[in-house]
């Protein structure tokens, strides 16, 4: 979800020490999943302390990035995502609709 860490790279830059290394469950693994309960309230409980300046969690994009055009599961006039169907939503708007959650 962090990516490659340029953002927390530059920030590192500009903040010094108070940066943590980007979160990025393609970097970490099972330990960088925010979509596990346990590290979502490690996670919490962590940034609760302030010990750091700057976290970069970003949700996933894969259900409403502009980049997926016509493909994407939510739009401005549908947010929560949706088919065509009122009231279907898919499994996969469902999980990163609480990601979306954890990291905003």
């Amino acid at each position: 979800m962090a990516g490659s860490g340029v953002l927390s790279e530059a920030m590192q830059d500009e903040l010094g020490g108070k940066v943590e290394p980007p979160f990025d469950i393609a970097i970490g693994g099972e330990d960088h999943d925010l979509s596990r309960r346990l590290v979502y309230e490690r996670e919490y409980q962590r940034v609760k302390k302030r010990t750091t300046w700057y976290d970069h969690w970003a949700p996933p994009c894969a259900t409403g990035s502009q980049a997926l055009r016509g493909q994407r599961e939510r739009s401005k006039d549908a947010p929560y995502g949706g088919y065509k169907v009122e009231g279907l939503v898919s499994p996969k708007v469902e999980e990163h609709s609480v990601l979306w959650t954890r990291v905003c």
